[in-house]
C-alpha cells in the first residue's frame, strides 16, 4: 500500500542549517519503496524550489504557504488558494494602524514570491527583496505573512488578529505571523496531495515541530521533533530527533 510522507522544512528537514545525509538517505530509502515524500512549509514555493536544489533533495510533491501553493514532481502547480482583496486591504490598515510599532512589515504572496511594505527596520529576512506590497494586489493573494520586532511578542499579535479578523486562519510561526483564508491549512494541502495520489488519509505520515504544524500533525497522528517548541510537543507522543528516525518508523509498518 503506498504511503505519503510529508515534512515540515524549517527546524525539522532542515536542522541546525543544513539537510542531513542521513535524512536524505532515508528519504531515497522511502522512494525507492515506492512510497512519496514531499515538503510541507511555511515558504513560498520559489524558495522552497531553491532549497529542494541546493540539498537536492527528492520530491514527489511541495505544499507551500501553509496549503495554499500546491506543486508535482514535475514544478507544476496543482492549486493555487487565492484570499478576498478585500480582506487583504483590511489586513494592512489594520497592520498600519495597531500593529507597525510591533512588526518589522507586511508581506503578501501569490504563491511564488512576494512584495512587502516596511515599518520599521531591522529585519534580516530575504534582505535583497525589494518588490512592493502594491505591486502584487493585481496578483491573486495566496497568505500574506508578517515578522514580530520580539519574537517573544508574535503569540500576542496572532491574539490581536484573531479577534479582529475571526473569519481568517493566522498562524504563529515565531518569529512570523502567516494569514490565510480559514479553509487553508497544512492539513488539507496534504489531503489534497492525497487525493492527487489516490492514497488514503490514513497513509499519509507527517513531522514538524511548531505551532503552524499543530492541525496536521494532530490530524494525521504525526511525528513532532524532540528540538521543537515545547507546547508542539503536545499534539502527539510520537516524539523524534530527525526525519530520518520518523521515516524508519513509518516504513516498519
Amino acid at each position: 500500500m503506498k504511503k505519503i510522507f510529508a515534512s515540515d522544512y524549517d527546524g525539522t528537514l532542515y536542522l541546525n542549517e543544513t539537510v542531513s545525509r542521513t535524512d536524505l538517505e532515508a528519504i531515497h530509502d522511502l522512494r525507492g519503496k515506492g512510497h512519496y515524500f514531499g515538503l510541507c512549509s511555511g515558504r513560498h514555493l520559489d524558495s522552497l524550489l531553491e532549497e529542494v536544489d541546493r540539498y537536492e533533495i527528492p520530491f514527489d510533491f511541495l505544499v507551500g504557504n501553509n496549503g495554499s501553493a500546491i506543486m508535482n514532481q514535475s514544478r507544476e502547480v496543482l492549486k493555487i488558494h487565492t484570499m478576498d482583496l478585500e480582506n487583504v486591504i483590511a489586513l494592512r490598515e489594520f497592520f498600519r494602524k495597531e500593529l507597525s510599532l510591533e512588526v518589522y512589515f507586511l508581506a503578501v504572496n501569490n504563491g511564488f514570491t512576494f512584495g512587502n511594505e516596511i515599518y520599521q527596520t531591522g529585519s534580516t529576512f530575504m534582505l535583497n527583496h525589494t518588490n512592493t506590497f502594491d505591486e502584487f494586489l493585481s496578483d491573486n493573494v495566496s497568505i500574506l505573512f508578517s515578522e514580530a520586532i520580539d519574537p517573544r511578542n508574535t503569540q500576542a499579535i496572532v491574539k490581536k488578529l484573531r479577534e479582529r479578523f475571526p473569519h481568517l486562519y493566522i498562524f504563529n510561526n515565531q518569529p512570523f505571523i502567516d494569514i490565510t483564508q480559514e479553509y487553508v491549512v497544512k492539513t488539507n494541502g496534504l489531503k489534497h496531495i492525497a487525493d492527487y495520489f489516490k492514497v488514503s488519509y490514513s497513509s499519509v505520515s507527517v513531522i514538524g515541530d511548531s505551532y503552524n504544524d499543530i492541525q496536521m500533525i494532530q490530524a494525521f497522528d504525526g511525528y513532532v521533533m524532540r528540538s521543537g517548541e515545547e507546547p508542539i510537543k503536545k499534539a502527539s507522543t510520537k516524539h523524534v530527533n530527525s526525519v530520518r528516525e520518523a521515516i524508519e518508523d513509518v516504513l516498519k509498518d
